[in-house]
């Protein structure tokens, strides 16, 4: 086996099985495709400043939210390739005009601790996914506290001035990935930032929403 095969097996090891169930065929099986209706959320029209569109592959709950949990806090980076093949799978992505993929950063700290940026894993294999450039247009200059752990309020006043974009990205259309979309305020503080960055365009890409349904979304 060549290297490269070798360090792509260590990387992902289980490429070739569904993401949900763990039986095959990659990224998903027929019956997981079903249980969690492969886009589902997909445009989801928000109105919000400085994001243009939001677009979402599932909603955040059952198998989906575990194995994205999985992703983020128990070490298994290697679920990103399969959520972006499941992405691409889904025909979302042939409906974006996109010049620049970017992904929400995670603060030094935090890396150093988990070891990865899951946004940025699954950013990157978009990217390549679709051969759209991919560039870190963001950094996180601010350690906040977590948002789940804060009040409503408390979560929009944690984010103020905890982004700064790193070039100039005048009149370009940039695709901002995260994991998961909750309240949104982490995505509207990015975006805001890529804007006066000038942004002509910010379109939110996330594996999995839990908005409440409401006109708003």
């Amino acid at each position: 086996m060549r290297l490269v095969d070798s360090l792509l097996e260590f990387l992902f090891p289980d490429r070739n099985t569904c993401m949900l169930c763990a039986r095959p065929p990659a990224p998903l099986c027929r019956s997981c495709h079903e249980r969690v209706q492969l886009g589902q959320a997909q445009w989801v029209r928000v109105g919000w400043r400085g994001v243009d569109r939001v677009v979402a592959l599932w909603p955040y709950e059952g198998q989906v939210r575990r194995q994205v949990q999985s992703m983020k806090f128990l070490s298994q980076p290697h679920l990103a390739r399969l959520f972006a093949t499941a992405f691409g799978n889904s025909g979302l992505l042939e409906q974006l005009a996109v010049d620049v993929v970017t992904a929400v950063p995670m603060h030094r700290s935090r890396f150093l601790q988990r070891g990865y940026n899951q946004a940025a894993l699954l950013a990157v294999e978009l990217a390549l996914s679709q051969g759209w450039p991919y560039r870190e247009l963001l950094v996180r200059v601010k350690n906040t506290l977590p948002q789940h752990t804060l009040t409503s309020k408390a979560r929009q006043s944690n984010l103020l001035g905890a982004f700064r974009a790193t070039a100039d990205l005048a009149n370009l259309r940039v695709l901002l990935v995260d994991d998961v979309l909750t309240t949104g305020n982490t995505v509207r503080a990015c975006a805001e930032t890529l804007r006066a960055a000038g942004a002509k365009e910010v379109v939110v890409l996330v594996l999995a929403i839990a908005l409440p349904r409401s006109k708003n979304y």
